[in-house]
């Protein structure tokens, strides 16, 4: 068709064109040099490079697998539009696969790598006159190809793009899963197919994402969208394992996805059950770096009851029975290193369905809690309030605990000059004896020099306040668990103990408050626990 053209409309092309004519080893082929010859016959001004080894320069013009427009009607008195040969692109190896984001003029660009990467390349704006180069033969990925070091000058040799090169705006290896744990391959690939969901059946979650075919490893994936409304490539995650040689891969009737099976010689449908359970996990994203206490969210089906988030397959605390079923996570419960974050949805019928794993690592440096400094003020008449003050300045980000006695049942909130927030992590009453007592803390302080003061809900006397300031403790959610006992004379004397409690991180601050209602019993610290002040050494 092209010679025909060429043979019997050489005169637009004399006027109007230059024209290149390249190829790979794997994509060279008689009909090029056949064109060659006719058009060195016509007298075309042309460039034909053949063979797999080409000796040129980043600035030399070579179009190798260029995206560009052709005017259909090209002809002898054909007033083309200049725009009509417009070169949006170029630095392409094998563009197989485009597609234009919806609403946009962004191109999107599968290109079929050629021995590590598989990319997928975005011309940002197709009518903003700018040529994204996007770096083929000298680069592909982030790195170099072999042509960099043949020993021809094809390119100067680099180990990365240089500055003219637009890096691909994503790209997997050919030795590595595109994600973690999708079941696909990582012994080589060929992107196939890319095409963007623009609404429909599908969950909205979808709404605007990229999705995107390997037809050598046989899956689909896909790409939400993120702040900024693009694909975030954080966001991949598997869509289809197991896809029947998908070889292209279009939205159709009502925004379904559907795939050419080159294998079978099938069109097949990707259609969304809306009675299907699922589940997916929107935070954190994949490949997210974790420290103390993250929130985990989800997309859940309708039908959902119940989310079981799990790490590296074992449970995390019980299941979530309330939507949204988002849950906060110490991350000190689990080592550093990777992990995989999976959640299990489970409808009133006893069916589950697992989200795809989300490989994550976490990142918590282990900082002993320390001792810092204490100080305590007793007062037996009647008052609202009680205050003492730090004889040191605090240091910001350390943690204030409080305990505080006092007699009547009333309220107690805790609070100091430098504003910090005060939690009450617990309040007991002895109604034999009329005494209560409580432990409030503040993490995260302020620094500066500090008071504290404890308020009681009426005026109430014997009144003990002894503050306490530890630094290493988290800044956020420092309270893990909770344990408490009123013996009420019951237990014989040094045999007072609290409940029992599981603590859920490693280095956690055990801070006990002890007393005798009676105030005639000697306290000492249990076995393994510091004492820090006392009353006289009693209440």
């Amino acid at each position: 068709m092209i010679p025909t053209l060429v043979t019997n409309n050489s005169a637009p092309f004399h006027a109007l064109n230059r024209i290149w004519i390249s190829g790979d080893t794997s994509m060279f082929s008689s009909d090029m040099m056949q064109l060659d010859t006719q058009m060195t016959q016509a007298a075309i001004l042309h460039t034909f490079v053949g063979g797999a080894t080409r000796a040129h320069s980043w600035g030399s013009g070579w179009l190798n697998g260029a995206v560009t427009s052709l005017a259909s009607n090209a002809g002898p008195a054909d007033p083309r539009d200049p725009n009509y040969q417009r070169i949006v692109a170029y630095g392409l190896r094998n563009p197989r696969r485009v597609a234009f984001r919806p609403g946009t003029s962004e191109l999107w660009v599968g290109d079929i790598g050629w021995t590590n990467y598989e990319e997928i390349n975005r011309v940002a704006n197709t009518a903003d006159g700018v040529v994204e180069n996007f770096g083929w033969p000298c680069s592909e990925g982030s790195g170099s190809t072999n042509y960099s070091s043949a020993g021809l000058h094809l390119c100067d040799p680099v180990v990365t793009p240089p500055p003219s090169v637009t890096l691909p705006f994503f790209a997997y290896r050919h030795d590595q899963a595109v994600v973690s744990g999708d079941a696909c391959g990582t012994t080589g690939g060929a992107i196939s197919g890319l095409t963007f969901y623009n609404g429909g059946n599908y969950p909205s979650l979808y709404q605007g994402a990229l999705f995107f075919a390997d037809a050598s490893r046989n899956c689909i994936w896909s790409m939400v969208p993120g702040a900024d409304g693009l694909p975030d490539p954080a966001t991949r995650a598997i869509f289809v394992a197991g896809a029947a040689n998908p070889y292209d891969l279009k939205t159709g009737l009502n925004g379904d996805l559907f795939y050419v099976d080159n294998a079978g010689g099938n069109i097949r449908r990707i259609q969304y059950d809306p009675t299907t359970l699922a589940v997916y996990i929107t935070a954190p994203i994949p490949n997210s770096m974790l420290t103390n206490i993250v929130t985990i969210n989800t997309w859940t089906s309708s039908n959902v009851s119940s989310v079981q988030f799990q790490l590296d397959g074992n449970n995390i605390g019980s299941p979530v029975t309330t939507a949204p079923y988002t849950l906060s996570w110490n991350t000190r419960t689990a080592t550093n290193g990777g992990h995989i974050l999976t959640a299990v949805a489970r409808d009133t019928a006893g069916h589950t369905a697992t989200s795809s794993p989300i490989p994550l690592s976490v990142s918590n440096t282990t900082i002993p809690i320390v001792y810092v400094q204490s100080a305590s003020n007793t007062n037996n008449a009647a008052a609202t309030t009680i205050s003492q003050a730090f004889s040191a300045s605090n240091t910001a980000g350390n943690l204030i605990v409080v305990a505080i006695s006092w007699d009547l049942n009333t309220s107690v909130t805790c609070s100091d000059s430098r504003g910090n927030t005060y939690t009450v992590a617990r309040t007991l009453y002895d109604s034999m004896n009329n005494q209560s007592l409580a432990i409030c803390f503040a993490a995260n302080i302020a620094a500066g020099s500090n008071t504290v003061t404890a308020t009681f809900g009426s005026s109430a006397g014997y009144r003990r306040l002894l503050i306490h300031e530890y630094g290493g403790a988290i800044a956020v959610n420092a309270l893990d668990v909770i344990a408490s006992n009123m013996a009420n004379g019951t237990t014989g004397t040094n045999a007072i103990t609290s409940t029992a409690a599981t603590t859920t991180a490693p280095g956690d601050l055990i801070f006990g408050a002890v007393m005798d209602d009676s105030g005639v019993n000697d306290i000492s610290a249990g076995t393994g626990f510091v004492q820090r002040q006392s009353v006289n050494n009693k209440d």
